[in-house]
């Protein structure tokens, strides 16, 4: 493992406090949310923020303990995190009591904080920026001798009135999130990468970000200018994030920055409706070779089920622009299991996936190579805060006779290949929007083998799953 950017600190001048993750490490630096927190505690005044390796117990910078520390965060990006993060709270971190402040935060905790209320750690449902004042906070409260319970019944009462979803919508006027260190084993390895946006100007009804943040706000043109500035002069792709990247109004004097600066832009999955004459322009003067787009369903009356709306000649004349110049990759995402969803709108999908195909191949032969189409389909989930939350998710029966169809229509085409979501994923997913904390360190964290494997043997643990998933 080769680490650029780490920070280190004189151990014995400094409050120790531990960050951690509830995933591998290449996850782990890969998450802005999680690196951020890095920069911003290390950048406090007398503190000392380590990573922390869970399964090794022991942090990079400094090699410290568990009962090392004094102050320890955790960030949560997804739902499924939900019971790594219970375990490592009441079987790893709280025990010590050395540790005055448990923390934890992040995406996951906003969609579902009663899924995080441990009666022993300090909940954030919303984003690190919105929590600065608190952290600080509690770090006056450890440096004074303050007891764990102490520091909970001052600062959760202040971070429970924290409202995630945006009302003002105008710029985001603090620094984008950023890399800060760089990782050889990262899943972006070798990338810049910089948040420029939040939230989406679709109105998506099953979308959960769309719905947490209710309005789409950009970052200030001026502070990513900023953040690419920062970037290492050796790594030279500058990593575009956001739920919709070429939504951003500055967008195109950003490409054209990065591009000055010599390096490369590489975009987050793009909105269909950001596929203009302009934009292509945008994508073709970056030298991309993989176009990411999420039409998610095939037919018009899902069309007005999801409220994602597209036109799909006019995906086509992109698509057919975009590869005929040199983007040889399509990744294409798609959604079953949708509520009213006949097999019919199975069929249309299919049809769809075939016509890509098509336009991909014709687009690209005259170039003297045959271009990929990578389809993933995913099974619906309802998301909390949105429209179709009151639905359940499609029976497992339904969706393995869509999974097989699917499968079996398009095999064997070449430069086409399918991966389906985990139906397991879909009904946990499901089970952990809709519980809370005692249910799941009761029921989920009861058991000594992965919840899958708990879920095909424990018919008991599948009936609690399946009751939360089909109310």
């Amino acid at each position: 493992m080769i680490e650029k950017g780490i920070i280190i600190k004189q151990r014995g001048r400094h409050l120790h406090t531990g960050l951690f993750f509830p995933g591998p490490y290449e996850a782990a630096m890969s998450s802005l949310a999680y690196q951020s927190l890095y920069s911003f505690v290390n950048n406090l005044s007398g503190v000392l923020c380590d990573r922390f390796i869970v399964e090794t117990g022991r942090s990079i910078e400094h090699n410290l303990e568990f009962k090392d520390i004094k102050v320890a965060f955790i960030t949560a990006p997804f739902i499924l995190n939900a019971p790594d993060v219970i375990k490592l709270c009441h079987y790893g971190l709280l025990p010590h009591h050395e540790i005055r402040a448990v923390c934890v935060g992040g995406v996951a905790v906003a969609a579902n904080p009663g899924l995080f209320k441990f009666s022993d750690a300090v909940v954030f449902p919303g984003t690190i920026e919105s929590h600065t004042e608190h952290i600080n906070m509690i770090f006056k409260m450890v440096k004074a001798g303050y007891s764990r319970k102490r520091i909970i019944e001052t600062v959760q009462p202040l971070a429970d009135r924290v409202d995630m979803v945006f009302k003002d919508p105008g710029p985001l006027e603090y620094e984008p999130p950023r890399s800060i260190i760089y990782s050889d084993e990262a899943e972006f390895a070798n990338m810049h990468l910089i948040e420029i946006s939040r939230g989406c100007k679709g109105n998506c009804n099953f979308c959960l970000s769309k719905h947490l943040y209710a309005i789409y706000r950009e970052f200030e043109y001026d502070s990513i200018i900023r953040a690419i500035d920062l970037s290492p002069p050796d790594i030279k792709t500058i990593g575009l994030i956001g739920d919709a990247v070429l939504s951003h109004s500055r967008i195109a004097d950003i490409v054209d920055y990065i591009i000055y600066r010599k390096k490369r832009p590489a975009f987050a999955s793009i909105r269909i409706a950001d596929l203009t004459s302009k934009k292509i322009s945008l994508i073709l003067k970056s030298n991309i070779k993989t176009l990411t787009i999420a039409p998610e369903v095939a037919t018009e009356r899902l069309m007005r089920v999801t409220n994602k709306f597209y036109d799909k000649n006019m995906l086509f004349d992109a698509l057919k622009e975009l590869i005929a110049n040199g983007v040889m990759n399509i990744k294409l995402y798609m959604m079953i299991g949708l509520p009213s969803e006949t097999m019919e709108d199975i069929g249309a999908m299919i049809d769809f996936i075939r016509e890509v195909r098509e336009v991909l191949i014709d687009s690209s032969r005259n170039r003297g190579r045959l271009g990929t189409l990578k389809v993933t389909i995913n099974n619906f989930v309802p998301s909390p805060f949105t429209p179709l939350f009151i639905h359940n998710p499609d029976s497992i029966e339904n969706l393995e006779k869509k999974h097989a169809l699917i499968k079996t229509s398009l095999s064997g085409l070449p430069n086409l290949t399918i991966s389906t979501m985990d139906i397991f994923d879909t009904l946990y997913q499901t089970a952990l929007f809709r519980t809370d904390y005692k249910y799941v360190r009761r029921v989920i964290c009861g058991g000594s083998v992965n919840e899958k494997e708990r879920f095909e043997q424990d018919s008991s643990f599948a009936d609690d799953i399946l009751r939360l998933c089909y109310k």
